[in-house]
């Protein structure tokens, strides 16, 4: 018996076993650095959360305030995380195909921790529609919320 062999008859269930949260979420999507945005998986649940460091290189900072338009990117950054973290795959792609009812309420900042938090709302093949909300950690204000459509291709 080889406890550190995965692939041991002994360890089998530990094979089929989802990964533990939180988890990197770097690991779980196709965006490498400088365009990653999201950093830990929170929680999976009917309300995913994703943790973003908004960072002082961050491209979308323009005098140390996050440009709206990275909103629905940081959002769909934060679900491609949680897919490829369910389907326990790191070579999932998709883009997004649509962005409704996006509303920038406070400014995010250069330093903010922000928690992104977003459930599935529709599934059709492919498509999917998400519901989503930005919310800084520090004061528990929600930053930013709307809707979402993206496509997943493997």
């Amino acid at each position: 018996y080889l406890a550190s062999d995965p692939l041991c008859w002994k360890n089998r269930e530990l094979l089929d076993r989802p990964p533990a949260v939180p988890a990197q979420a770097g690991d779980w999507i196709p965006h490498k650095p400088p365009m990653t945005m999201v950093d830990r998986i929170l929680a999976v649940s009917e309300w995913n959360i994703v943790e973003s460091v908004i960072r002082p290189d961050n491209r979308f900072l323009r005098d140390g305030v996050l440009d709206n338009d990275a909103i629905p990117e940081i959002a769909a950054q934060a679900c491609a995380a949680v897919t490829g973290f369910e389907q326990n795959s790191h070579e999932l792609g998709g883009f997004l195909t649509a962005l409704r009812a996006i509303r920038c309420l406070e400014p995010v900042r250069s330093g903010d921790v922000l928690h992104v938090e977003f459930r599935q709302t529709a599934h059709i093949d492919n498509f999917y529609t998400l519901e989503f909300r930005i919310r800084r950690t520090s004061d528990g204000v929600i930053c930013a919320d709307g809707e979402i459509s993206t496509c997943e291709f493997s």
